[in-house]
This record gives C-alpha cells, sequence and structure tokens, in this order.
C-alpha cells in the first residue's frame, strides 16, 4: 500500500514538474544560478544551490539523495519532495509550504 500511495505520488508530481521553467534530470548534476520560474528536479544525487536573487514559485523533487540549498535573498514559495532522503537547506526567515512523501526527506532551516 505503502509504495502504492508514493508511486501515484510521484506520478502526480512528475506530470506537474513537467511544466517548470526549470528542469534537471539525470543523476550527479551540479547547479549553482539564480534561478526564475519554477524548478523540478528528477533523479538522484543532484546538488542545487538556489542563489540570492532567485524567483522560484515551486521546487519540486522527485529522486533519492538530492541536496537543494536555497540561498538568503532567493524567493521560495512552494517545496514539493517525492522520494527518499532529500535534504533541502533553506534561511531561517523563509515562509515555504513544505509537502513530503517518501521517507527521511528533510527540511532544514539555518
Amino acid at each position: 500500500m505503502r509504495r502504492t500511495c508514493l508511486a501515484l505520488a510521484a506520478g502526480l508530481l512528475a506530470g506537474l514538474a513537467g511544466c517548470a521553467a526549470n528542469s534537471i534530470s539525470g543523476s550527479g548534476s551540479r547547479y549553482a544560478q539564480v534561478f526564475q520560474g519554477s524548478i523540478s528536479i528528477v533523479g538522484e544525487s543532484h546538488e542545487v544551490t538556489i542563489q540570492s536573487g532567485s524567483k522560484v514559485p515551486k521546487l519540486s523533487i522527485l529522486g533519492e539523495d538530492v541536496r537543494v540549498t536555497i540561498e538568503p535573498g532567493a524567493a521560495v514559495v512552494k517545496i514539493e519532495v517525492a522520494g527518499d532522503d532529500n535534504e533541502i537547506i533553506c534561511p531561517e526567515g523563509l515562509n515555504v509550504e513544505f509537502a513530503t512523501t517518501g521517507d527521511d526527506n528533510k527540511l532544514i532551516r539555518r
């Protein structure tokens, strides 16, 4: 049952993420840039830094072992995560909506 729910959530997230202005897929990618528009990250072992000045209405992650750092001065409104062992580090004062499906996904405020 749990796998079925995770698969349904992943399918829904993947469908929604397909509309993202910034799409990262595969495995092992590293990005650090100012993003404008939604971000979709699909796959595993990515490292992404959302730099100051970014305006991201939605960050969607579908995968495992993805690390995202949101710098102070970047605006991210909503984060959706489906998968396991993903980590998002964001500034203490960033007001963000966070939804997750899977195991050991973390939103860390620093």
